[in-house]
C-alpha cells in the first residue's frame, strides 16, 4: 500500500510539472489581415490574420524576437505580457464605472494622447514598444467590451486593450476626442 501511494504521489507530481507553464503568460498578436510568423528564440509562431495567439509554455527573462520585419533584437519577459509583432500602435483605455456618477473619480488625471493625427484626452497609454505590460488588461484586443459589469464598492475600473483600427472605429472614443 505504501508503494503505491508513493507511485501514485510520484506520478502526481510528475503530471503537474509536465502541465506547468515554462514561464510568464505571453500574447502575440497579429492586427493584420495576412498571416505572419514571428519567432522567440527560434522558435517560429504563425498567427492567422486578426489572431491573438497564446505562447503555449509562456516565457521569461531575455528572449531573442525576431518579427516581421525581419530583424532579430532582444527583449526581456517580466510578467503577462503581449507582444506587438508588427511594430503596430495599440491604446490601453482605463475607463471607471461607478454607483454614483457624482462621486470623485479615482482614475488618475486625464492625458492628452495623440491617435492617428487627433488628439484624445482621457485615460489612455499608447503602446507601440515590442513588449507591451499585459497584467493588467481586463479585456485584450480580441474582446469586446460587455454592456453590463459588476462594480465592487463605489467604482470599477477596468483596462482595454485596443489595436489602432479598433480603437479609432469605437464610435465611444469621440467622445474623448479634442
Amino acid at each position: 500500500m505504501k508503494k503505491q501511494i508513493l507511485v501514485l504521489t510520484v506520478f502526481i507530481s510528475l503530471l503537474f510539472l509536465s502541465c506547468g507553464s515554462g514561464g510568464e503568460l505571453l500574447w502575440l498578436d497579429n492586427p493584420t489581415d495576412e498571416a505572419i510568423s514571428v519567432e522567440i528564440d527560434g522558435k517560429k509562431y504563425d498567427i492567422a490574420p486578426g489572431e491573438l495567439k497564446r505562447v503555449p509554455d509562456g516565457t521569461s527573462g531575455k528572449q531573442k524576437f525576431k518579427g516581421v520585419d525581419g530583424k532579430e533584437v532582444e527583449i526581456e519577459i517580466n510578467g503577462v505580457s503581449f507582444i506587438n509583432c508588427t511594430n503596430a500602435t495599440y491604446i490601453e483605455c482605463a475607463i471607471e464605472y461607478s454607483i454614483n456618477p457624482n462621486s470623485a473619480s479615482t482614475l488618475p488625471e486625464a492625458v492628452e494622447v495623440e491617435i492617428a493625427g487627433d488628439k484624445y484626452t482621457g485615460n489612455f497609454k499608447v503602446h507601440t514598444d515590442i513588449v507591451i505590460p499585459h497584467s493588467n488588461i481586463n479585456y485584450n484586443v480580441t474582446e469586446p467590451l460587455k454592456d453590463e459589469i459588476s462594480i465592487t464598492g463605489n467604482s470599477t475600473i477596468i483596462n482595454k486593450m485596443y489595436r489602432i483600427k479598433d480603437f479609432l472605429a469605437d464610435s465611444d472614443m469621440e467622445t474623448y476626442k479634442n
